[in-house]
């Protein structure tokens, strides 16, 4: 149960994105080049400004 808690996925590698208004970024369609984000790690936080955001189709390598 321990290996699905957030902390321990946050340890194997993985961020929690949010945008400027403290919302969960769950598709790059809710951010623009420009905006301020904000990434939990597991070991503490990254702020960043999106250059560029791309969306993909389900099941699509390619970005449109």
């Amino acid at each position: 149960l321990e290996a699905l808690s957030p902390l321990a996925i946050l340890e194997r590698g993985y961020a929690l994105v949010f945008d400027g208004a403290g919302q969960l970024v769950k598709d790059a369609a809710q951010v623009k080049a420009g905006e301020e984000i904000r990434a939990r790690v597991a070991r503490g936080e990254i702020e960043a400004t999106v250059k560029k955001a791309s969306v993909r189709r389900a099941g699509s390598k390619r970005e449109q």
